[in-house]
């Protein structure tokens, strides 16, 4: 499912308690097809009807429902003291 790390936490709750999981567009190729990682995105999503909502202790998670049995970890990624939400565990293809 869906976990968020202790210092994803800190944020998401710095920031109103509301993430969503925005999923882009899948690429087509010849060979295979190709799906970027989701991104994190702060507060409720645009239409709930394609999500599943997630209570990860007060923190409420939406999950696009193609995807809500992978395995999936909320993270922080920081690059010159800059920090943003990545999501862990995706794989592309």
């Amino acid at each position: 499912m869906i976990s968020v790390s202790p210092e994803a936490a800190e944020i998401i709750r710095k920031q109103g308690n509301t993430v969503f999981l925005d999923l882009p567009k899948a690429i087509a190729t010849c060979c295979f097809d190709f799906q970027e990682s989701p991104t994190v995105r702060i507060g409720p999503p645009p239409n709930l009807d394609a999500y599943i909502v997630v209570d990860m202790d007060g923190i409420m998670v939406y999950l696009p429902r193609v995807i809500a049995g992978i395995e999936l970890s909320i993270e922080v990624s920081s690059f010159l003291g800059f920090k943003r939400l990545i999501v862990e565990g995706w794989r592309y293809c």
